[in-house]
């Protein structure tokens, strides 16, 4: 795997006037790992990485969303420690 790209996240920073308070905040928009790289570390080692920039960026926290309907994912934040805060859907017609 050396010099493979194994997997790539991207965080975005939502600034302080758009937060609470007064303090910019990250929006994890996406992670992935590729599948022959999956259950081997990269994950946890892609979103240890993706909380040392927010740290070097001083963001008060990071957000992301996951479909519960995506249950590897779930499977894969739960192993990290987190868990659903709340599930929101509107639809628009």
């Amino acid at each position: 795997d050396a010099g493979s790209l194994l997997g790539v996240a991207h965080l975005g920073v939502q600034p302080a006037a758009h937060s609470l308070g007064d303090a910019s905040r990250g929006l994890l928009s996406d992670i992935f790992v590729v599948p022959g790289a999956q259950s081997r570390g990269c994950g946890h080692r892609l979103f240890r990485a993706v909380l040392e920039a927010a740290r070097n960026r001083s963001l008060k926290e990071v957000r992301w969303f996951c479909l519960k309907s995506n249950v590897g994912a779930m499977k894969f934040y739960a192993t990290l420690g987190f868990s659903p805060l709340d599930v929101v859907i509107v639809q628009c017609s």
